[in-house]
C-alpha cells in the first residue's frame, strides 16, 4: 500500500521495482504530476488507485494515472 499526500511532484521512476504495491490512495484533490513516468513496475492493470471522489474525473485523465485500469472514489 502507498499512501500520497498532497500533490507532489513524482521524479522519473520514482516507485520503479516497487512489485508490491497493488493499491496507491491519493489524498490530494489533483493528481501528483511527473514529467517522466514514475509508475515503471508497478502492475497498472492489477494496482488499485483511491482518490478524492470529487477528483475522479481529473486522475483519469491525468497523464501518467490514465494508465491504471482501476481507479475508485474514496
Amino acid at each position: 500500500k502507498l499512501k500520497i499526500k498532497g500533490s507532489p511532484v513524482l521524479g522519473k521512476d520514482a516507485f520503479s521495482g516497487c512489485i508490491q504495491i497493488f493499491d496507491i490512495y491519493n489524498e490530494g484533490p489533483n493528481p501528483p504530476i511527473a514529467d517522466l513516468d514514475p509508475f515503471v513496475g508497478i502492475n497498472q492493470k492489477a494496482c488499485a488507485v483511491h482518490v478524492p471522489a470529487l477528483s475522479l474525473k481529473r486522475y483519469k485523465e491525468a497523464k501518467f494515472w490514465k494508465k491504471f485500469k482501476f481507479i475508485y472514489p474514496e
